[in-house]
């Protein structure tokens, strides 16, 4: 569901070229549920349910659309028979209009969803775009037994022929992104016009122009960030449906498109108001590293080497206090920066548990990383994965790295991988975009000679204490010399959660909250101070036997900064549950945020309905 969901958005949020058929005629359809509307656009067809009369007739008190659910029509140009399959599908929240991503094939109980038979119970289901001219589709399961509505009546969509028209609109999104590199891109050897857009965390190319097969305002790509603020990772959608792998980046004016058989630039025409234009949400980003001896840590180049603030989470085990950085020698050519903990409040890590193995490692022998990647959903918590060594080189056969089957991800860049006698062989650099667990590690004699050209050969630890050790005991010893990197492209931004930039003590009451995906729960106080940050919330009681808790990786985001949730009070951590018969109040707390921060999200987990986005501190 991922790869779509700016796909989704589109088609409910922004609907711009939208042609709804609300409670069309259906020919012909099996037992009492009904189509209350259709709406087809550009981007998707989304198709309602509406379960009331299948309920009220005696109906079952589930249903289950199934992910093998597919829209047929005839296309009006060829007269074939086409088939798309379902890609998506929400369920109405407690009759107040309001939906919820679901997932397909399972099954809903109404006395559980309401406590009873609903006045209404509805389900939307999105199929990709039908063509122009379409008046009539079909919506069946692959089984007899499967709900099917035959010879749906609509009415004729007519997507925007006016680029005019299509371009003003284009120009009201981009006013409203957040992204500085929101704007209108003309290429330069290429016949595209693409619109680079952004809304509410979530990236897309459009396509500008009618051209033959496309429509205007069409999805040409998805996009997805990365560490790296001016990086995207994107699926781009070919004219017969299928999907290739892009990265997207920008420079200066110039967005690049790199694609498996070449790559093509893109010159900005226009973009948004740059009086209006901020940064918020691509000066910070983060990867990982490791300790060697005497305050010297180690990461990637494309990390740390063009960072203006850098500073080191996670020494000794603490995430609240970050120590400020510097930048001691980089290899650009090996992907490698070598840094020092500058700041005065460092009192020494103390020596690495593991050895530095400078000789290659043997292909098929394990090995394992440590790391952080993606840290905004998964957390502030080093993370173990382990393979094998597929290769003694690299991507087209670069023989500074190994090829590696270890999975890595965004922020695992930078972070150290040992074999299984606790020996630091390689350093995570790179994950192939185009294959399965193909990804690679610098060979740790190239990081020998950065050392040797601008330190000393006796920063490089020496002795493994950990040889001989189960994998589980060697982590627990490394763990605390593997670090959070978080570095900015500004050079008075400070981002550590504890030190000048700690708040003073101030009590919100009943915050306002911009959006939130939480049905009935309830920000009732927000408390910042030197030592810690609290959210407070609210469930009431509605009548039945209750249960509530909370994912242990809970986390607010302050300017693209996660912090994790240090304990809870009034609430189980799952998978415990807390029961209650009466309205439930309960604490959250966190890390201290910096002084300045405004607003902050409130997420318990990716999957979780408990959302809250932009509540209001200050």
């Amino acid at each position: 569901m991922r790869k779509i969901l700016f796909l989704l958005m589109v088609c409910i949020s922004v609907n711009l070229y939208s042609q709804i058929s609300e409670t069309p005629y259906v020919k012909q359809q099996k037992n009492a549920i009904s189509i209350y509307a259709v709406s087809v656009n550009s981007e998707c067809t989304a198709v309602n349910i509406d379960f009331q009369d299948y309920i009220l007739s005696g109906g079952k008190s589930w249903i289950r659309i199934k992910s093998n659910t597919f829209l047929q029509y005839t296309d009006p140009d060829s007269g074939e028979i086409m088939k798309e399959k379902a890609i998506g599908v929400e369920r109405l929240i407690n009759n107040q209009g309001r939906y919820e991503e679901s997932v397909f094939d399972v099954k809903y109980d109404y006395s559980t969803d309401f406590g009873g038979r609903p006045v209404r119970w509805m389900m939307r289901v999105f199929f990709p775009p039908i063509p122009v001219g379409v008046r009539e589709i079909s919506i069946m399961g692959e089984s007899t037994s499967d709900p099917y509505w035959y010879g749906i009546q609509i009415e004729e969509c007519l997507y925007p022929e006016d680029e005019k028209e299509a371009n003003e609109i284009l120009q009201e999104i981009i006013e409203g992104a957040k992204s500085i590199y929101a704007g209108k891109y003309e290429g330069l050897d290429d016949p595209w016009k693409l619109a680079f857009v952004e809304s509410e965390g979530h990236y897309a190319l459009l396509n500008r122009e009618k051209l033959v097969g496309w429509d205007i305002m069409s999805v040409w790509a998805t996009l997805t960030p990365t560490a790296y603020p001016n990086i995207f990772k994107g699926r781009r959608i070919i004219s017969n449906r299928t999907q290739k792998n892009i990265t997207v980046a920008f420079d200066d004016g110039v967005m690049t498109i790199k694609e498996e058989d070449g790559e093509s630039q893109y010159i900005r025409m226009e973009g948004r108001n740059t009086s209006n234009a901020t940064t918020e949400s691509i000066t910070q980003w983060s990867g990982s590293g490791f300790a060697l001896k005497d305050g010297y840590v180690v990461t990637n180049y494309h990390v740390a080497g063009e960072a203006k603030t850098i500073e080191i989470f996670g020494v000794k085990g603490d995430f609240s206090k970050g120590y400020k950085a510097t930048i001691v020698g980089v290899d650009k050519v090996s992907d490698l920066s070598l840094l020092k903990i500058s700041d005065k409040d460092f009192s020494g890590f103390g020596n690495p548990p593991y050895a530095f193995k400078s000789s290659m490692v043997d292909v098929g022998e394990n090995v394992y990383v440590l790391g952080y990647p993606l840290t905004q959903t998964m957390g502030e918590e080093v993370k173990l994965t382990n393979g094998i060594v597929s290769s003694r080189s690299g991507y087209e056969g670069n023989v500074t790295t190994y090829q590696i089957s270890v999975p890595v991800q965004p922020g695992n860049s930078g972070g150290p991988m040992f074999d299984m006698k606790g020996n630091l062989v390689g350093i995570v650099c790179a994950k192939h975009a185009d294959a399965e667990n193909a990804n690679y590690a610098i060979k740790t004699s190239y990081l020998k000679n950065l050392v040797e050209s601008v330190a000393s050969s006796a920063i490089l630890p020496t002795i493994s204490t950990i040889n001989g050790k189960e994998l589980k005991e060697q982590v627990k010893q490394i763990k605390n010399f593997v670090y959070l990197i978080k570095c900015s492209n500004t050079s008075d931004e400070s981002l550590s959660s504890s030190g000048n930039s700690t708040p003073s003590v101030t009590t919100v009451n009943s915050p306002t909250v911009r959006s939130t995906t939480a049905e009935r729960v309830k920000i009732k106080s927000v408390y910042t101070g030197n030592d810690y940050t609290s959210v407070t919330l609210e469930i009431p009681y509605i009548g039945q036997n209750q249960w509530c808790n909370i994912d242990g990786k809970t986390y607010i985001m302050v300017d693209g900064i996660t912090y994790t949730m240090t304990k809870a009070e009034g609430i189980k951590i799952a998978p415990e549950r807390t029961t209650f018969t009466n309205d439930i109040t309960f604490t959250l707390y966190f890390p201290p945020i910096p002084a300045s921060t405004t607003s902050i999200d409130l997420i318990e987990s990716e999957d979780s309905s408990w959302k809250f986005y932009g509540i209001k501190i200050k």
